[in-house]
């Protein structure tokens, strides 16, 4: 593993998994299998929870795929990333959810690819970056949806993710220990409809 993001207070896996589940059930998603990030994101932004801005690729390449700006509670995707979200690509859709892992997990400071923490002190656990991938991965595939059963071109149907992104859900729904107990809500109320 490599060094990635800024230091955050640590999260475990668990946490996060409870974070995700706990964001689920705040913003009606519950137990479903395929989340539409694209509306959810516009709901939230419709809503005043959450800014989102489009802009042009050139603008944000310097940062990667999209980025989250914590002092406008403002995610800033590029268009090419937005319209292949928009086309179901799972890893256009795993970036936007990754992005909303920063919002739900309290990240207070933008990321930007050349600022992240000093190897003596790094750790995954306190690595926002690992942190917001470990959301999305959540988020979009709740390993207790996962049928044990199924094929990794399966998963990534059912889920939207991309073909790696459903590997790992996988093999995560098959650790021990899955599902944590759910404690709260995010805080954010109910903004899209269980249909």
């Amino acid at each position: 593993m490599r060094r990635r993001g800024y230091i955050v207070p640590p999260l475990s896996r668990q946490k996060i998994l409870s974070k995700s589940n706990q964001c689920r059930e705040a913003l009606n998603l519950g137990d479903r299998k395929y989340i539409p990030i694209i509306p959810l994101l516009e709901i939230m932004h419709c809503h005043d929870i959450l800014n989102t801005e489009i802009c042009d690729d050139a603008d944000v390449a310097y940062r990667g795929e999209a980025f989250y700006d914590p002092a406008e509670k403002k995610i800033i995707i590029p268009d090419s990333v937005y319209c292949a979200a928009c086309s179901n690509q799972g890893r256009a859709r795993f970036t936007v959810a990754h992005e909303l892992g920063h919002f739900f997990l309290g990240h207070t400071v933008a990321f930007g690819r050349n600022d992240y923490c000093d190897d003596n002190e790094w750790r995954p656990f306190i690595d926002s970056e690992w942190q917001a991938d470990n959301f999305a991965g959540f988020f979009l595939a709740a390993p207790h949806l996962i049928n044990m059963h199924s094929t990794t071109n399966q998963v990534s149907i059912e889920f939207g993710l991309s073909l790696q992104a459903a590997e790992i859900a996988i093999k995560n729904a098959k650790k021990p220990g899955k599902v944590p107990g759910l404690m709260g809500t995010c805080g954010t109320g109910s903004v899209l409809n269980n249909t």
